[in-house]
C-alpha cells in the first residue's frame, strides 16, 4: 500500500504558478523566436513550431503603411520583452522572494498592457483574429489573480 502523500505546502503552490508562468512564457517566445527564424530564412517555411504571430503583426501594422522591416523591428522589440519576462519568472520561480515575483509580473503584465494597447491602435479586432484583443485581456487578467493568490498565499502561511 503507498504512503500518503503529503499535502502541497504553499510555497510549493506559488513556486508551481510562477514554473507555470516561466514555462508558458518560454514557450511563447520559442515559438514566436522560431517565427522569426522562419521569416528571415533561417528555418525552412515549413518548420511546424512557429506562432504565426510575425504575419499578423506585419498586417496589422501595414494600415499605417509600415514597413514589414518595420514589422520586424516591432515583432523583435516584443520578442525581448518576452525573453526578460521568461527569465524573470524562472528566476523568481527559483527563489520566490517579493522583488523577483514582483519584478517577473510586473514584466508580464507590462508586456500585455502594451499588447492590449496595440491591439486598440491598430485595430486588430477588425482583423481576421477577432478574439486576440480576448485573448491578451484574458492572460492580463490570469496574472493579476496568480499574483494575488500568491500574496494571499504568503500572507496566511
Amino acid at each position: 500500500m503507498l504512503g500518503r502523500v503529503p499535502a502541497p505546502t504553499s510555497r510549493i503552490l506559488a513556486r508551481g504558478l510562477l514554473s507555470f508562468w516561466a514555462t508558458w512564457f518560454s514557450v511563447v517566445t520559442a515559438s514566436n523566436a522560431a517565427d522569426a527564424l522562419r521569416e528571415a530564412g533561417v528555418l525552412s517555411p515549413a518548420w511546424r513550431f512557429a506562432s504565426g504571430n510575425f504575419d499578423l503583426v506585419a498586417e496589422t501594422v501595414a494600415l499605417y503603411s509600415v514597413s514589414r522591416n518595420g514589422a520586424a523591428v516591432l515583432f523583435g522589440l516584443v520578442l525581448v520583452l518576452e525573453v526578460i519576462t521568461s527569465a524573470l519568472f524562472w528566476r523568481a520561480a527559483r527563489e520566490p522572494e517579493t522583488p523577483r515575483i514582483l519584478r517577473a509580473f510586473f514584466a508580464g503584465m507590462l508586456l500585455f498592457f502594451g499588447l492590449l494597447v496595440f491591439d486598440e491602435v491598430l485595430l486588430i479586432y477588425r482583423s481576421h483574429v477577432p478574439g486576440l484583443e480576448t485573448s491578451h485581456f484574458v492572460v492580463l487578467v490570469a496574472l493579476i489573480v496568480s499574483l494575488i493568490l500568491i500574496y494571499q498565499i504568503e500572507e496566511r502561511a
